[in-house]
């Protein structure tokens, strides 16, 4: 049986915290509606769900291959898209949000978050707390991952709603540009964070 106010405690802070899948919400929130931005969304959870049944159903085998050559390249690819992603932001004009071009698809979403070491992170955190030691925990890994997922989807709806009260407030352009600035220098940091630790470890 889970200890739910355990887990909200420990996944709460992980899952709601500044990162890349986070920060997107917030700037499709600036200048999209929730539901053209669903599609991003969906696609950030997808790959959430599959590795966290991967990991729980294959855990000593993952834990052992994850910290090497896998889980590096997984770190410099996705290094690689938030510069990528933060050089679009960065760069985009206010005729450009005006015609929506910031991406928004699934496909995105999908890639985004495929490419996310802190997806990692967090469901290890997650079945080192919950998983129960020599026992099937077939059925507790399922539910562990849709309660993740949850939380996530949670996490992305707060986010987005953060970027449109930050867009009602400040609707000149100036401010647009402005909020892209922030948003482009926060993904540049989670990158360039994820790139240092990959280099000391």
């Amino acid at each position: 049986m889970i200890d739910y106010f355990l887990f909200l405690t420990i996944m709460i802070p992980i899952a709601w915290s500044p990162g890349a899948n986070n920060i997107m919400c917030a700037l499709l929130g600036s200048k999209d509606s929730l539901l053209s931005s669903l599609p991003f969304m969906i696609g950030l959870l997808i790959p959430m769900f599959i590795y966290s049944l991967i990991t729980g159903y294959s855990l000593e085998y993952i834990s052992e291959k994850i910290d090497s050559s896998i889980f590096g390249i997984i770190q410099i690819l996705g290094v690689i898209f938030l510069y990528y992603l933060s050089y679009k932001i960065f760069t985009i004009s206010k005729v450009e949000l005006k015609e929506q071009n910031l991406p928004n698809s699934f496909y995105t979403g999908f890639l985004l978050s495929a490419l996310n070491p802190k997806i990692f992170t967090a469901i290890f955190i997650m079945y080192s707390q919950f998983l129960i030691p020599n026992k099937s925990n077939y059925t507790l890994v399922v539910i562990l991952s849709l309660s993740f997922i949850f939380i996530s989807f949670l996490a992305e709806l707060i986010w987005f709603k953060i970027g449109k009260f930050a867009s009602i407030f400040f609707k000149s352009p100036l401010a647009f540009k402005i909020q892209t600035y922030i948003y482009s220098v926060m993904l540049i940091l989670v990158a360039t964070w994820i790139l240092f630790n990959s280099i000391i470890k």
